[in-house]
């Protein structure tokens, strides 16, 4: 054997032995996907032996949760030849899913065909479901888990522009219990928040998928009806009111509720209507509280 020939040796030997304990899984596959190589990681995360890959198509990893045609621009790009890059949610051997951050590198051969595939992903779980974490924390309420202010302001935002657009109708339910302070007082704020959180299930398994429920303060809420006149919210709101008042929360405390009523109008600010159903929910209550008004 050769100089030559000895160190080519030493570079696939340095090349094999790199590729074999890198931290990113590392997959070759031939034109069609059919897996020829994979590296520790590969069966380390995936809980594949060797063995039970190679020979086997990719879509072993497969999740469900990605559609048709998410693959379909996957195979079109590569198959191009062009490098492609994404996060794919891919499924271990016990069904566990997880993130990857993909790269997938075509191989050409002489005649610039489509030889093999090197595809080289990291997982990136913890940074999406922390991510996700923030997000949540950032648009829902703490205690009730529906919109917060934050959320909830933004979505009359939405609505506006929306209505300006395609002059979509919408309106503003403000919903306010009536008397909470008597309930933290008389049975502890631990109560008080399981009425907070019974109240909010019970408005949000029975509002349309259209509508945002968001909490816009203590035990006060915003309820967002799309498409929806003055009229119907009317109808609507004191559908809720009814509703509230015949039900038990934790199946003893019983409540009623204030509902102001306002649909947007041209011209109008988000803070000309949320003053409005504000002031329309204030006269709720003046007229004796488990009233709607507009």
């Amino acid at each position: 054997m050769n100089i030559q020939t000895t160190s080519e040796h030493n570079k696939m030997f340095l090349l094999a032995k790199a590729l074999e304990q890198a931290d990113d899984m590392v997959l070759i596959t031939d034109a069609n996907g059919i897996i020829e190589y994979v590296n520790d990681s590969v069966t380390h995360k995936s809980g594949y032996a060797k063995s039970e890959l190679i020979g086997n198509k990719t879509n072993i990893f497969k999740s469900g949760k990605h559609t048709d045609a998410f693959y379909k621009n996957l195979w079109d790009t590569v198959l191009a030849g062009k490098n492609y890059r994404n996060v794919i949610i891919d499924k271990t051997k016990d069904g566990k899913l997880y993130y990857a951050d993909l790269k997938i590198t075509p191989l050409l051969d002489e005649n610039k065909k489509v030889q093999n595939f090197v595809a080289t992903s990291t997982d990136i779980t913890k940074r999406i479901e922390l991510e996700q974490q923030l997000k949540k924390l950032a648009t829902i309420d703490g205690l009730t888990e529906i919109y917060n202010r934050y959320k909830i302001d933004m979505s009359i935002d939405v609505q506006i522009s929306r209505y300006k657009r395609c002059k979509e109708p919408f309106s503003l339910l403000m919903l306010d219990i009536d008397h909470f302070k008597n309930i933290n007082d008389t049975h502890g704020h631990n109560v008080g928040d399981k009425v907070l959180k019974r109240l909010c299930r019970l408005i949000s398994n029975n509002i349309r998928k259209t509508d945002k429920i968001g909490r816009w303060g203590g035990e006060e809420f915003i309820i967002i009806l799309e498409n929806t006149k003055e009229e119907e919210a009317f109808l609507i709101a004191e559908k809720f009111r009814k509703m509230v008042c015949e039900h038990k929360l934790e199946d003893k405390y019983s409540i009623t509720v204030s509902i102001g009523v306002a649909q947007y109008e041209e011209l109008e600010s988000k803070e000309d209507l949320i003053k409005k159903v504000d002031e329309a929910l204030y006269r709720a209550k003046e007229k004796g509280r488990n009233q709607v008004s507009g």
